[in-house]
């Protein structure tokens, strides 16, 4: 069994991501269980439940990949990934550890899901998480990796966050793989272990500038609202061909009644 140790548990968060965080959700049926080349049975991922079925949920098992792909938009900046599972076994010490998760790793990749060796791995990551303990009760030690303890909990998670902002371009295709064991003392795979997907927080990326790309008449100024160009105050006629407006032939001045309205060009 392969234990994960050094994890650090510094939490990283972005002032953007304070001030505008968003979170896509990644349910358990858009992972796909990557296949390992091994000569023994494997467990098989069934995604509509999110559990594992067969007799191999024990030692001889390899670390199991599921991957989906992360869908945000040109922009958005990734801060944080959290994976959650249930441990349905986790109520008492009574349980004596029949079935637990085994926590292996979290990553993130650039480039097509599912192939890691043509994906390019993204990011230095904290991580953090319900399920990593290093605690002591009766003797045991219990891993940093494993959901064996606090008991009474079902429901426990892993997040990563990154070093370094992601930010997503037009070009990027990001995919998260999330490595884990079920594990039981009987070897048979069941239902009380259920993985229950991903979610992504990230920071949206600000609104695109309207007036982005727009040229206006030299006597008009371009509305970031809509977009639109409208005639600078003083100046009259649609957005294309602005005019001097005189004021004077238009009774639109402000001047004494008793004193002589003079039209001044540009506005």
């Amino acid at each position: 069994m392969r234990k994960m140790s050094g994890l650090y548990f510094v939490m990283l968060i972005s002032s953007a991501s304070v001030l505008h965080a968003e979170s896509l959700s990644i349910g358990p049926e858009a992972f796909t269980q990557v296949d390992v080349d091994n000569p023994l049975p494997q467990p098989l991922y069934n995604p509509e439940t999110g559990t594992f079925s067969g007799d191999n949920c024990n030692q001889t098992q390899y670390t199991h990949s599921l991957d989906a792909a992360i869908a945000l938009s040109d922009g958005d900046v990734l801060d944080e990934i959290t994976c959650s599972v249930i441990d349905g076994d986790n109520l008492s010490p009574d349980a004596n550890f029949t079935l637990y998760w085994e926590y292996e790793g979290l990553q993130l990749f650039d480039g097509p899901v599912g192939d890691a060796a043509n994906s390019s791995q993204l990011g230095q990551w904290n991580l953090h998480g319900g399920g990593l303990n290093e605690t002591s009760l009766n003797g045991y030690n219990f891993s940093e990796s494993n959901t064996w303890y606090p008991f009474d909990e079902t429901n426990f998670s892993w997040s990563g966050v990154p070093f370094f902002p992601v930010e997503v371009t037009s070009s990027s295709s990001l995919w998260v793989r999330f490595m884990v064991e079920p594990q039981s003392q009987t070897g048979s795979c069941e239902p009380e272990l259920q993985f229950l997907g991903c979610d992504i927080g990230y920071t949206e990326a600000p609104p695109a500038d309207p007036c982005e790309g727009v040229t206006c008449n030299e006597h008009a100024t371009c509305d970031s609202n809509d977009g639109l160009c409208y005639c600078d105050q003083g100046f009259t006629g649609d957005a294309d061909s602005c005019i001097d407006l005189d004021e004077c032939a238009e009774g639109v001045h402000d001047c004494h009644e008793t004193a002589i309205c003079d039209n001044q060009p540009d506005g």
